[in-house]
Formats: structure tokens, C-alpha cells, sequence
């Protein structure tokens, strides 16, 4: 981050000049002035990239099987980038038939409510995974189902299952849906949380130091106890 903090502004005072008309009009600055743009481009994805929680690193880049809406389907390798314009989640596919300098046709957005569904194959290698036959396990799809402006992939099951805009990350900041038992997918937020758990004492305690994904836990540990007696 620190790296594209100090470039981006070399990039936008280079990017005013050569937009100038009387800079332009000089031999070999047009293709100068589409490479610039394009590196401009890259530079702005790039701080919509992976980021640390604790010591794990979150949001990064995988193979996702997405199913359109036609139900095409398609492996994209992306991070879940979030444009702060439209406010809706997006995967980015490289379309490398197209020159890194055309990123007007080489980059292209897939929005969340283009698709039906994104998975990822979170089986583990199985063992002599580095042997030239080896045959990999049978897949095992973690599914982020369309919700308009994200995917909602289940973070938590139980009584109360949360779900994340993120198929890697399941805490507090992640949290998007709530599901209470077989009911419908209601959207997260504090008052509809605590509707769901306000009779747990334990979960309520969590709660109130807005833990609240620890509280989903406590909350789902009290109601399989209660289950079982």
C-alpha cells in the first residue's frame, strides 16, 4: 500500500499533463498517454486488494466457477472487489486476448446480481499432489449465492446461521445476511440481531461489547446444549 501511495500521485499529475491537448499533440505521446491511463487503472484496483485481519490474510484471489444469469458458466480468478460507486460487490476477469494498454476490453466487471452463484473448490491437495499423475480429489464447492449487491457465503451454521460478503472472512465486518433456523435470509443489522438473540443472557453479553459474530456463536452453543437435554 505504501508503494501505490507514493506512485498514484506521480501518476495523476502525469495523467493532467498528458491530457493537456497542447502536450498531446506531440509524436508518440497518444500511446504514451493510453499507457499511462492504463497503469492508472491497474494502480486504482490494486488498493481494492487483500487485506490482514489478525494474522490471517483475507480476500484473496481465487478460481470462482460463476453461473450467470443465462446460466453460462465461467472460472474467474479474482479477489471480491467492492465499487464504493455503485456500492455492490464485483469479480474482475482478465480477458487476455486484449493488450494489458486496452483495459477498457481486457478488465471486465462481473457484478453480483449479473450471476446466480460463485463457488470456490475448497477441497484440500490430497496427498502425492506434487506427483506428475496425481489426481486430484473430487471437488468441494463453497457457494456464494447472488444477493443483489453481494454473494452470501455461510460463515456460520446453527440455530442462527451468518453470512459473509466474503468467502474467506466471517466476522463482524463481514457479516451481510441472518437466518434464523429454516426462515428466510433477512438482512444484517444490530436490531434484527438482537431480536434474534435477545433472550440469551451469554450471547447479549457479547453483543453489548459489539462482538457480534461472537455472539451468533454463543448464541448457537446455548441453543444445541438446550437441544440435547
Amino acid at each position: 500500500m505504501r508503494s501505490i501511495a507514493k506512485t498514484l500521485p506521480c501518476l495523476i499529475v502525469l495523467f493532467a499533463l498528458l491530457s493537456n491537448t497542447s502536450f498531446a499533440q506531440y509524436p508518440g505521446m497518444a500511446q504514451v498517454y493510453r499507457n499511462i491511463n492504463a497503469q492508472f487503472t491497474r494502480q486504482m484496483m490494486n488498493m481494492n486488494r487483500t487485506y490482514m485481519y489478525g494474522n490471517a490474510q483475507v480476500n484473496q484471489e481465487y478460481d470462482f466457477l460463476v453461473k450467470m444469469k443465462d446460466s453460462s458458466k465461467r472460472t474467474v480468478s479474482s479477489i471480491i472487489y467492492n465499487d464504493t460507486i455503485k456500492h455492490k460487490n464485483y469479480l474482475l476477469f482478465v480477458d487476455k486476448r486484449y493488450k494489458r494498454s486496452d483495459s477498457a476490453h481486457r478488465f471486465i466487471k462481473i457484478y453480483a446480481d449479473e450471476t446466480i452463484s460463485i463457488a470456490r473448490n475448497i477441497s484440500p491437495p490430497g496427498p502425492g499432489s506434487f506427483r506428475p499423475n496425481y489426481i486430484p480429489p473430487p471437488p468441494t464447492w463453497y457457494t456464494g449465492i447472488s444477493a443483489d449487491s453481494c454473494w452470501m457465503f455461510k460463515g456460520e451454521s446453527g440455530q442462527i446461521s451468518a453470512y459473509s460478503s466474503l468467502s474467506d472472512y466471517s466476522e463482524d465486518d463481514a457479516i451481510v445476511g441472518l437466518q434464523l433456523g429454516n426462515g428466510s435470509i433477512i438482512k444484517y443489522n444490530h436490531d434484527n440481531l438482537k431480536n434474534m438473540i435477545s433472550a440469551d443472557t451469554d450471547a447479549m453479553e457479547a453483543f453489548d461489547k459489539k462482538k457480534y459474530y461472537k455472539a451468533i456463536k454463543r448464541f448457537n452453543s446455548s441453543a444445541e446444549k438446550a437441544s440435547k437435554k
